[in-house]
């Protein structure tokens, strides 16, 4: 499905001047309490990183980079939106993400848990 959407704004951009991207919603109870520390300490701070996150009252925004779509998703690429410090769960998340050409996760306490993912209580 998601090769599908993708193919469609790809049609799409090629015959606009618009951007378009997917974006993925997924549930704070995906991030432990650290990461969530962290991505709150990571949206206040300049940096080529930091300017990606965005905190909101519930959750966070994050901006991923694009790997070029001629490129293989190997691990090399997967790994580009990985963040050190990060939980390995949270880094999943992102190669995950990466992988499937998403380019925005948005974490809210209010979206959707997934299965695929690991949760945390705190």
């Amino acid at each position: 499905m998601i090769n599908s959407i993708q193919s469609d704004i790809q049609k799409f951009t090629e015959t606009s001047s618009m951007e378009l991207y997917l974006s993925l919603a997924l549930s704070t109870c995906h991030l432990t309490q650290e990461d969530s520390e962290r991505l709150s300490l990571l949206s206040q701070q300049d940096g080529p990183v930091n300017a990606h996150v965005l905190e909101r009252e519930y959750g966070y925004f994050i901006k991923l980079q694009a790997a070029d779509p001629d490129v293989v998703m190997n691990t090399e690429a997967r790994t580009l939106n990985n963040i050190d410090g990060m939980s390995d769960a949270f880094n999943q998340i992102m190669a995950w993400a990466t992988g499937n050409r998403i380019g925005l996760i948005e974490f809210d306490r209010d979206a959707n848990q997934i299965p695929l993912f690991e949760t945390f209580e705190w």
